[in-house]
């Protein structure tokens, strides 16, 4: 877990980005759950062997949160490279990420479990989204343990869509939301908010 940053001592650019993942993710309500540091270890192990390398971006968030990051607004959303089907005026919405550990038999481990065979190989269910669809995370082990070339990006499936193939035999299930987790973070929103700043002027 990273250090706590001294105001006399300078961030290096990554550590800056986290701060301000975290910061995000804090003001929309998201709280840590204590979880022994040996075993959030032990959890990120058998998560890595389970689905492979994952960002570690994406694998510092799981460490600081330890359980569910719940969102306290339930007009969270966020405006996707490609908007969902699911989209309201252009943006979707976010309910919850999958911890490490949860309340609600909703951990990553279990909705890893609940998905399988339903979310294409090589994409992590990551978060509950608005309609029951999933937010995923693009891991380093496609189909048949193959790498791929855009890991970590973030993409929106949608249940409705995901038996639904393109001429390729590639599933349809699935939407591009971002390039990376952090730029996803970096997305979300309250409803009728610019960013995470004052409302929107309305017409």
């Amino acid at each position: 877990m990273w250090p706590a940053v001294m105001e006399d001592v300078p961030m290096s650019e990554d550590v800056h980005r986290m701060t301000e993942v975290w910061r995000r993710l804090d003001a929309l309500g998201a709280t840590i759950t204590p979880v022994p540091p040996q075993r959030v270890r032990q959890l990120i192990d058998e998560l890595t062997s389970l689905v492979g390398p994952m960002p570690d971006d994406y694998l510092e968030v799981l460490e600081r949160y330890g359980g569910d990051i719940e969102l306290d607004d339930d007009d969270v959303e966020f405006v996707a490279a490609m908007p969902s089907a699911w989209a309201v005026g252009g943006a979707d919405g976010i309910e919850r990420m999958h911890g490490l550990t949860s309340s609600y038999g909703r951990s990553v481990f279990e909705a890893v479990a609940a998905y399988e065979g339903r979310i294409p190989p090589g994409w992590l269910p990551i978060g509950d989204a608005a309609g029951g669809n999933q937010l995923c995370l693009r891991t380093a082990r496609g189909a048949r343990g193959r790498e791929v070339d855009d890991i970590g990006a973030i993409g929106f499936w949608d249940h409705e869509a995901e038996r639904a193939v393109d001429a390729g035999g590639r599933a349809r299930g699935l939407t591009p939301v971002a390039t990376s987790f952090r730029a996803f973070v970096d997305l979300l929103r309250v409803a009728g908010r610019d960013g995470m700043g004052a409302p929107e002027p309305r017409d």
